[in-house]
């Protein structure tokens, strides 16, 4: 049954999941997806529908329910789907720190482009850290560009080199190995703050 629900959802296919759901009277609330590889996103049906980008499916269900899954937003950026992103931009949800987080690790440059364009999102020290850990270098090039803090004070110096130690990217650990005040022996320290 569960499979068969899923194929629904990827295909987009809505006569056959709004049958499903009249023949079963399955609440449109429901979570009913067992297996997940992102294990913060809910197994609820809207949010498996916006991580396929099945858009009919996903405003069917927009449009019947009154709240929404916290990660909603993560799931869209699963699916890339920018209808989906708009229909809950429209909602008042907004990207956080984690759901930039999330688009840089899946490399939706597009969708951070876009998310840093059109909202008032301060790109921390925690999106270097996750352009790091995910080698996505193009977000971690605009990071830069944006603040040049974190390629001229040693203290951010010294925590890139530590999360490049950390997660064996020697291309960054090379480079960042070069320069004159890096503290090599801050890794323990630093690591520590991570886990």
């Amino acid at each position: 049954e569960e499979e068969m629900l899923a194929n629904f959802i990827r295909s987009d296919d809505i006569e056959s999941f709004k049958n499903y759901i009249s023949r079963t009277n399955l609440p449109l609330d429901s979570k009913v997806f067992k297996s997940n590889q992102y294990n913060f996103i809910e197994n609820s049906l809207i949010s498996y529908s916006a991580s396929f980008g099945s858009v009919n499916i996903f405003k069917y269900l927009y449009n019947h329910l009154d709240t929404f899954p916290t990660n909603i937003l993560s799931a869209a950026v699963i699916g890339g789907n920018y209808e989906i992103i708009h229909l809950i931009e429209s909602k008042n949800i907004k990207p956080n720190d984690s759901v930039l987080s999330f688009t840089i690790s899946r490399y939706k440059n597009d969708l951070f482009d876009y998310f840093t364009s059109n909202y008032p999102i301060k790109l921390g020290f925690s999106a270097v850290e996750s352009s790091i850990i995910s080698q996505n270098y193009y977000v971690l090039h605009q990071i830069f560009e944006k603040n040049q803090e974190f390629l001229t004070n040693i203290n951010y110096i010294n925590r890139m080199f530590s999360i490049a130690c950390s997660n064996d990217i020697r291309t960054l650990f090379n480079i960042l190995y070069l320069i004159p005040d890096l503290d090599v022996n801050i890794s323990l320290e630093i690591s520590k703050s991570f886990f």
